[in-house]
């Protein structure tokens, strides 16, 4: 009997241990393979997102510049702040998102040097700056209608594109202090980590602290303001376009009444020009809070180090996590375009208008270089100017509708 106990404690122990390894092995494997998903994840977004975004971005928003440079739009001051939006989303897309994109997938090409740092202070200056003054820039938009609309008589002299010129400059310098650390404490990381190119490095005891426990509070009280103020105009502006819609159709239905047709297109005219430019800025300024908010809640937990160490303890979740909070900043300044072409009917007809004159003016190319060739007979000249001529009046009749 004692033997056959003694048999059996020494037979079972290896089995208990067997099992907890097995156990231990099977949760190991489990949590390899749910890494490597998302590390594949990760990957297939760095390899196809940026290019997509790069190329839609950079196309849509140099349509909407060349919309806001025409004349159904040039002499509004929110156009200026749409075109200047539009010109810092170029230069973002083509710049910034496309060297994070050679860093995610070609890092070993990356310059890595002793000046490197320089190049990422850039950059980091650059990326937090454009992104704050966009939205800081939407804050002046929607405050400006919102004050049009509260102080009628004042609008004509404070909503200009000469006033809206100066508070650009005003507000660009406003981000270059806030931001102006980035020149200081940015840094390049290292090259196993492919979901940033630069993060913040404090060089001394004092950036430290400032990093850690000042800029989160600054900037979130930053994006709080600007919310809130966003919030509150778009309140305003909302309320004002359900009242004057009621004014505008009791006005159309006494010039109907009256058969006074000029005043009936008057009104038709003013109505829907400040009403499509207004429905622009709601739908804008709701999309860059949407897309710019999880990407600074990211940023203020991921400079919390004791949050990080309880809770953030698998990296390729809290990169997966920063890569699409990143992205989604991209995707804002991507949608603008596609937005305004959903809720601006006179946006929609001015690119028209601006697609007709293209063709146009290449037709008047394909023309010219038609008259200048030896070769070329009467037939297909005909043609040509008779496509020219179809071009023309299309646009013509386009640009009398609006």
């Amino acid at each position: 009997m004692t033997t056959h106990y003694v048999t059996l404690t020494t037979f079972n122990t290896p089995a208990k241990n067997l099992s907890s390894y097995a156990e231990t092995m099977d949760t190991a494997n489990k949590r390899n393979s749910s890494n490597n998903d998302i590390s594949n994840t990760e990957t297939v977004i760095d390899q196809y997102l940026p290019p997509l975004l790069i190329v839609i971005g950079a196309i849509s928003n140099i349509l909407v510049i060349k919309i806001m440079r025409s004349v159904f739009f040039r002499f509004v001051s929110t156009s200026f702040f749409i075109l200047v939006t539009s010109v810092l989303d170029v230069f973002s897309l083509l710049v910034l998102l496309t060297v994070h994109w050679i860093n995610a997938n070609f890092p070993e090409i990356m310059y890595r040097g002793e000046h490197a740092h320089i190049m990422c202070k850039i950059f980091n200056f650059t990326g937090w700056g454009t992104s704050d003054l966009g939205i800081i820039l939407t804050v002046a938009m929607t405050t400006e209608r919102a004050l049009a609309i509260l102080f009628p008589m004042k609008a004509h002299i404070w909503c200009t594109v000469k006033k809206a010129k100066e508070m650009f400059s005003i507000l660009t310098l406003v981000i270059i202090i806030k931001d102006f650390h980035f020149l200081i404490t940015s840094d390049m990381t290292p090259a196993t980590r492919r979901d940033l190119l630069c993060f913040v490095s404090p060089s001394s005891k004092f950036f430290q602290t400032f990093w850690t426990d000042v800029w989160p509070y600054l900037h979130n009280g930053f994006l709080l303001v600007s919310f809130s103020i966003i919030m509150i105009s778009n309140f305003i502006i909302i309320r004002h376009i359900r009242e004057s819609d009621k004014i505008y159709n009791s006005k159309l239905s006494e010039s109907k009444q009256n058969y006074d047709t000029h005043n009936m297109s008057k009104h038709q005219r003013g109505h829907s020009k400040r009403r499509q430019i207004a429905i622009m800025l709601l739908v804008d300024s709701f999309t860059i809070v949407i897309c710019t908010l999880p990407f600074s809640v990211f940023v203020t937990l991921e400079s919390n180090s004791e949050f990080l160490n309880s809770n953030w303890n698998e990296k390729q979740i809290r990169h997966l996590i920063s890569s699409l909070g990143f992205y989604l900043l991209y995707v804002n300044r991507c949608c603008n375009f596609f937005l305004y072409c959903i809720s601006g009917r006179r946006f929609r007809k001015a690119l028209t208008i601006v697609v007709c004159r293209w063709r146009h003016t290449i037709e008047e190319r394909v023309l010219s270089d038609n008259f200048n060739s030896k070769k070329s007979s009467s037939r297909p000249t005909n043609a040509i100017v008779s496509v020219s001529q179809d071009v023309r009046n299309s646009c013509h009749s386009f640009s009398t509708r609006l």
